[in-house]
């Protein structure tokens, strides 16, 4: 039966495993392996004695937390910007024919972030790009692909190759007036900077920052091939506050819930 190592570093939550015969670190029982934080990437390094004849692997893992801070026109940072904690791993194997019934050194580093795709920069409204995201075998280009798919508040939908990250398509359900039009090659979406909040005036924007979509989930049917989505049609005033006053958030605004129909200047859906 393998045996199982694990050390432990506290201030990193690092988890670095072994699998052999009877593997332990050359040192003796209070040894450690080096670490060393590389800002994206974890890396560690150490001996290994009591190898057997087995394979070995050693696999490297580290939680760590993001950190961001934006800052609207009005100069106000908002909180709650940081996204939750990412995990991520590396690995060594080295193969028994390699090591025969000795001692190794091992140098493992963490994976670095595969892709990312910034859904709505700059957001200065509460519209959440924060809900499920499906894997979805779409047709593309000719050819059926995994496309990561997901819509924020603003009922835009974005498509993502779920590989590479690279961005495919979108489709505004036609329940926003924030984003003007997004870019067909790189899905980088322009803003109508009159609604950004924050030179003392009142915006109307949609929707609400309840969000057109929100917690409840969207549900892909593989039959009908269509996606379901639940809506709530909702706008919003952005009324600034007097200095002193408390806003929504930090953005220095109050939200103040105005029914769509009025003053929205275009409802239909578009890709």
């Amino acid at each position: 039966m393998p045996r199982r190592i694990t050390i432990a570093v506290l201030t990193l939550t690092a988890t670095m495993t072994t699998f052999a015969a009877s593997v332990h670190l050359k040192g003796g029982a209070n040894s450690e392996p080096n670490f060393v934080d590389r800002g994206l990437t974890l890396n560690s390094a150490g001996s290994l004695a009591g190898l057997g004849n087995e394979d070995l692997l050693v696999t490297l893992s580290a939680t760590a937390a993001a950190t961001s801070t934006c800052t609207n026109q009005g100069g106000n940072q908002a909180p709650g910007q940081n996204p939750a904690e990412v995990t991520v791993s590396g690995s060594q194997s080295i193969p028994a024919s390699e090591i025969k019934n000795g001692n190794v050194a091992f140098n493992v580093t963490t994976g670095r972030l595969v892709w990312f795709f910034q859904h709505q920069p700059n957001d200065q409204w509460d519209y959440d790009w924060a809900f499920e995201r499906q894997v979805l075998p779409l047709y593309v280009n000719g050819r059926t692909k995994p496309l990561v798919v997901t819509g924020g508040k603003q009922a835009i939908f974005d498509a993502m190759e779920a590989d590479t990250g690279k961005y495919v398509f979108s489709f505004d359900l036609g329940l926003q007036n924030v984003v003007k039009a997004v870019d067909p090659t790189t899905g980088t979406k322009t803003i109508d900077e009159s609604l950004v909040p924050g030179d003392g005036t009142t915006k109307f924007t949609c929707p609400h920052a309840g969000g057109a979509k929100s917690w409840l989930p969207s549900s892909y049917n593989p039959r009908t091939r269509m996606l379901y989505v639940t809506l709530v049609e909702a706008c919003m005033d952005l009324t600034p506050v007097a200095p002193g006053g408390r806003g929504s958030l930090s953005t220095g605004v109050r939200w103040s819930l105005r029914p769509r129909d009025t003053g929205f200047p275009d409802a239909s859906p578009r890709r």
